[in-house]
């Protein structure tokens, strides 16, 4: 490089580093003295119009506001993001109401005339239960998005009303065997009928179906085989379509699932090819069929067996500790509810006596009761007319009732009528039939021939 080119060099970078170092300050224009004798000057670099009295403006004046305007429109985005998972699965829970028995014109007729709720009214719950089911999957920003604060805690008050009614509801079509047909399914647990099946296959290998004389001995590995605890664990189906309607029907669903677990049990020590019982139960379960059907076979097949002494031995261990159902004071006309209308039935009657004598197994005492449930169905009726008659003939009229300022709302006043007698959830002792009216009429449904 020559000194005439080295000159050169150094001057170019001179005026470079000159240039650089004026960008790195505020570039001030003077625009002029305003009124109050502030100068006012302009930033072209920035693009703002500042006062250098008081206040200067800088560049995170800018900054902020084109964050404000970002985040409105990621607002709007996430609104209606929100609206969209909100209006979806809104869809989804109705879609699965659609499927449900409640979609069945017989049933909704059912509910019009037994418990006065119109189709509008069902669908109102439906939606509630829907809508509260969709805020449960969103998360907190998504829900703040689509209700407030107030809305969030209406919406699910009125979702688990719902939910509670929606529950009555269907537990009364699953115990009223007119309704079996709309209600299949609910309690179809497919993996039940597997486990039951593998649990049949190999009970005489553990059980040693050769040992029937009367030294027979339960083994460790025999009761536990009979305990089945693998069909408490695969658990009993309920199908519902949302977690709140699951929750409602858990008291439903425990009480059912322990029924289904002892007759697991029954099914053990009384299946024999001649009966075919354990294919009937696993059909049972399969599909989720009215448990009347299945009772009733159970009771058929005990009241034929002669029990072997395997089968002594072992029922007693299936029966041990269960709870006592009745009160055996009642029987002996000891305790307060000596004038029960049920001891008004013969085969009632007999029925608590066999289980409080003990000379019995209390499936023996069941299946008795199970055969002569014509007798005690007709009799149900018969006495249940009896007390609808006898309220028409006291009921105070509903004139009184306004003078008096007690009117209360009629779907929690009247008594349901033909099956179901009193609503107990609903419905005070005092303001409808006595609860012996409820429960005959319940006894008279379960086991309607």
């Amino acid at each position: 490089m020559t000194f005439a080119e080295d000159a050169s060099h150094r001057q170019k970078v001179q005026d470079e580093n000159f240039a650089l170092m004026q960008l790195t300050q505020p570039i001030k224009m003077s625009l002029g003295v305003t009124a109050d004798g502030k100068t006012e000057t302009y930033e072209p670099e920035f693009g703002n119009v500042t006062d250098t009295g008081d206040d200067t403006g800088t560049i995170a004046d800018t900054v902020d506001s084109r964050v404000d305007s970002d985040n409105d429109i990621q607002d709007v985005i996430d609104a209606s993001r929100c609206a969209t998972l909100f209006e979806t699965e809104v869809t989804r829970v109705l879609e699965c109401f659609s499927f449900s028995p409640f979609a069945k014109e017989r049933v909704v007729h059912h509910l019009q005339d037994e418990f006065s709720f119109s189709r509008s009214q069902l669908s109102a719950m439906q939606v509630s239960i829907a809508e509260a089911e969709s805020v449960s999957r969103l998360d907190e920003e998504c829900v703040d998005h689509v209700l407030g604060k107030d809305q969030q805690w209406m919406l699910d008050y009125k979702a688990r009303k719902a939910a509670s009614n929606m529950a009555l509801f269907l537990v009364d079509l699953l115990e009223d065997p007119d309704f079996e047909e709309e209600v299949t399914g609910v309690h179809a647990s497919p993996g039940l009928a597997n486990v039951l099946n593998q649990s049949l296959s190999i009970f005489d290998d553990v059980c040693d179906s050769t040992s029937d004389d009367i030294g027979f001995v339960a083994t460790e590995a025999c009761t536990a085989h009979i305990d089945m605890e693998k069909f408490v664990e695969e658990g009993l189906m309920t199908r519902t379509c949302s977690k709140l309607e699951s929750s409602a029907l858990l008291e439903h669903h425990r009480s059912r699932s322990q029924r289904e677990h002892h007759r697991a049990k029954l099914v053990h020590l009384f299946h024999a090819q001649g009966n075919s019982l354990g294919l009937h139960y696993q059909h049972h379960l399969r599909h989720g069929r009215h448990e009347r059907h299945i009772g009733n076979l159970i009771a058929q097949v005990v009241l034929r067996s002669s029990f072997t002494a395997k089968q002594q031995e072992l029922l007693a261990h299936v029966e041990r500790g269960l709870p006592m159902t009745v009160d055996c004071e009642v029987s002996n006309g000891k305790g307060d509810h000596q004038r029960s209308l049920m001891l008004q039935i013969p085969s009632y009657k007999e029925y608590i006596d066999c289980l409080c004598s003990g000379k019995q197994f209390r499936v023996v005492c069941e299946a008795r009761l199970l055969s002569k449930m014509s007798d005690v169905h007709a009799a149900v009726h018969q006495r249940h007319k009896e007390l609808l008659e006898e309220q028409r003939q006291h009921q105070t009229p509903s004139r009184e009732l306004r003078d008096e300022g007690l009117e209360q709302d009629r779907s929690t006043m009247r008594c349901l009528p033909r099956r179901t007698g009193c609503l107990p959830s609903s419905v005070s002792s005092s303001s409808c039939l006595r609860q012996d009216s409820w429960e005959l009429s319940l006894l008279a449904r379960a086991y309607h021939p």
